[in-house]
């Protein structure tokens, strides 16, 4: 059985909802053979063309993702279920294989295609979706996933030596708390620059939460802790300067599209 065969089987809400274009329209140009012209969607076919088919029979364990996009629609209405757009499940595909490895991505792909297959929700998806995924890693989707369902700001804070002459210098730049304090707070910062570059989220040091006490888990971080003993044995001072870091409105749609 081929890898086209077993994703065909796998994902069987999408095989009944084919438009009635891919089943006559694509005759004269999709040729198969009997078995596979009967058992293989010809959107897929159509896709098929832009596969690796090394990278597809290498790494992508098509199985497994086919029956987690086949659990995503099963409360799904038959009606409601359509084929996703090329440009969208094209690269997600193609990506899946890379992230096999990890739950958390491979599950932000499957609900990336089931989204994609949805009437009410495919017209949300952006194509940079797909390589937004491709370039995190599972603390960078658990970052995104600390931002409250309604939206609110989450906290973020620049580490400042200030020197007795008043002078100062930032020593630590956006630092981020999100679910837990063991946390290495430097791979948190990167993960924060990564998801801005991305623009899926907007760090703001011109404004800070109402609420003083929300930052008050960062001089908790032994971080923190190793900075205010070596400010203070040089007669020195640490300080926080305060902000906040919130989502985006293409941020929000990756959340509600990839993470839920």
């Amino acid at each position: 059985m081929t890898d086209f065969q077993n994703l065909a089987d796998g994902i069987g809400k999408l095989a009944n909802a084919l438009p009635e274009a891919y089943n006559d329209g694509a005759k004269g140009t999709v040729q198969q053979t009997g078995k596979v012209l009967e058992r293989i969607p010809r959107f897929i076919n159509a896709l098929a063309a832009n596969f690796d088919i090394w990278i597809m029979k290498r790494e992508a364990k098509v199985d497994a993702v086919s029956k987690l996009i086949d659990e995503k629609l099963e409360n799904i209405l038959e009606e409601n279920i359509v084929s996703p757009e090329p440009h969208i499940a094209v690269p997600a595909l193609q990506a899946i294989g890379y992230s096999m490895d990890s739950e958390v991505l491979r599950n932000m792909y499957a609900n990336l295609l089931a989204k994609a297959m949805q009437v009410d929700k495919k017209d949300d998806i952006h194509p940079s979706f797909v390589e937004n995924i491709k370039q995190m890693n599972p603390r960078d989707a658990s970052n995104l996933s600390a931002f409250p369902a309604d939206r609110l700001s989450l906290p973020i804070i620049n580490l400042v030596m200030r020197n007795p002459d008043s002078s100062h210098h930032t020593v630590e730049r956006n630092l981020f708390i999100s679910n837990s304090l063991f946390q290495d707070l430097h791979q948190q910062a990167a993960s924060i620059d990564l998801l801005e570059t991305l623009g899926l989220i907007k760090i703001d040091y011109d404004n800070r939460s109402a609420n003083d006490s929300v930052y008050q888990k960062f001089e908790k971080t032994l971080l923190y802790l190793q900075y205010l003993e070596k400010a203070t044995a040089a007669g020195k001072q640490i300080e926080m300067e305060k902000g906040l870091v919130f989502l985006t409105t293409l941020g929000l749609s990756f959340v509600n599209i990839c993470l839920k």
